[in-house]
């Protein structure tokens, strides 16, 4: 199954409404915005994320970077042998913390880092043009 590929002109939002900005150099483009790849999603900044530093009960914190992506690399479309990410089944977690646990649908389990409070970020191409499978 295919979907559209990320780019950095796609639009990456946290559970509590931050954003992330991912930056890419790839000479890869769909309308001038560079592709993204699992690298250089994780590690991209968050900037106003409304969850507040909370130390409890419950226990809270803002969301502040990406944490990991877990899934969406495209299966066979690469850039510089790296698989690039695309919305369809998409699924990545920030370093802040949820009061209760991400609820499904689409949320697979997480892996070290991530637990189970760790916030999800989900993920809009923001461009049709180019699909990955």
């Amino acid at each position: 199954m295919s979907g559209a590929v990320l780019t950095t002109a796609g639009v990456f939002t946290c559970d509590h409404q931050g954003t992330a900005a991912p930056v890419s150099a790839h000479r890869l483009t769909v309308g001038g915005a560079p592709v993204l790849t699992g690298a250089d999603l994780t590690g991209a900044a968050v900037s106003a994320c409304v969850q507040p530093d909370q130390a409890g009960p419950p226990l809270t914190r803002t969301c502040r970077a990406v944490l990991q992506v877990n899934a969406g690399h495209a299966l066979r479309l690469t850039v510089g042998g790296v698989p690039v990410l695309t919305a369809t089944g998409f699924a990545a977690l920030t370093d802040g913390q949820n009061a209760q646990p991400a609820v499904p649908p689409h949320v697979p389990p997480p892996v070290p880092p991530g637990t189970p409070l760790s916030p999800r970020l989900t993920a809009t191409a923001g461009q049709l043009r180019l699909r990955g499978e």
